[in-house]
């Protein structure tokens, strides 16, 4: 049974920096991960064949632990929404865009992510309106993505910009599902999480099976272990991480795995792809990581932790 949240202030330690720093390079991780995935999988069915796995994996472990999807109407209509706009079109997105941008330049993009969240509240919510602060962090994120794009010195037909785009419109979906989850704060994160990865997946699956199928690829074992890597580790360990750092320190400590995730995803690249982030790269991560900085000080966020007497 849920009960609710709670505030609590206790001290940081050590272990927490190190989950923190854990979860920040596993999520880094996928965006090379999703590449390697990409030379024997398109770009649906690798989507689809990593939220199938990851749903699985997650519902297994929330049935360990004596837990149970929500069985009411409205907790599902929430979570089908916010399984569309936070998995099943981003990771349709990413790994479409992937086909022609580089695993670290995916990651400076999705860096955006928070930024494009607090443009999309202010617009759609009565209680989270901008700051002039959070203008300036605003400015910096899109100056971040305009070094990004080549300083304005692209063509629409190019194959690497429509990746960059497409990546950069699937931290819209991250940032609508910001404001569809707070729908389900009454739910335990593990709850909500997984009952995502479960309607992402019966959301993909028939569309990916019409239009995409993974048996019309010749599959290495490389493509295999990449997908199962993503689905259980990126998209499952992960989320047991997050939560444990959630139920800890609370949701603004971990969201400051965003300064992190984008130089492990450019050292995951070098080493697992032999990519090499240019001059463009680093100034882009250093103007969207200032805008980051810029709104977490403006944004005084009370601590969150849920209540743990009746959970497992």
């Amino acid at each position: 049974m849920i009960t609710g949240l709670t505030m609590q202030n206790s001290s940081l330690k050590a272990i927490d920096i190190l989950a923190l720093v854990l979860l920040s390079a596993t999520w880094a991780s996928s965006f090379s991960f999703i590449k390697i995935g990409l030379d024997s999988f398109g770009p649906l069915s690798l989507a689809a064949t990593r939220i199938v796995i990851s749903a699985v994996f997650l519902w297994v472990f929330l049935k360990l632990k004596g837990h149970s999807l929500p069985s009411d109407k409205q907790s599902w209509k929430t979570l089908f929404i916010a399984a569309f706009t936070a998995t099943t079109l981003p990771f349709v997105m990413i790994s479409w865009g992937q086909q022609f941008v580089d695993s670290g330049t995916a990651a400076i993009l999705m860096a955006f992510a928070p930024i494009a969240t607090v443009i999309l509240a202010h617009a759609l919510t009565s209680d989270e309106k901008m700051t002039p602060s959070i203008i300036i962090a605003v400015l910096a994120g899109f100056a971040g993505v305009y070094v990004l794009f080549d300083g304005g010195n692209f063509s629409l037909q190019s194959k690497p910009l429509q990746g960059q785009i497409m990546i950069l419109l699937a931290t819209v979906g991250y940032a609508l599902s910001n404001i569809f989850i707070k729908r389900t704060n009454y739910m335990h994160p593990m709850v909500s999480g997984t009952g995502v990865m479960v309607a992402a997946a019966i959301l993909i699956t028939p569309i990916s099976l019409i239009f995409d199928p993974f048996w019309h690829y010749d599959i290495t074992p490389r493509g295999w272990f990449a997908v199962i890597y993503l689905g259980i580790v990126t998209s499952g360990l992960a989320a047991l991480i997050m939560v444990w750092i959630i139920f800890r320190r609370g949701v603004t400590f971990m969201s400051f795995n965003n300064f992190m995730l984008p130089i492990f995803a450019i050292i995951w690249g070098y080493y697992l792809l032999g990519e090499v982030a240019d001059a463009n790269s680093w100034t882009a991560l250093a103007l969207i990581l200032s805008g980051l900085g810029i709104m977490i000080v403006s944004k005084k966020h009370p601590r969150m932790k849920i209540k743990t007497n009746h959970l497992k």
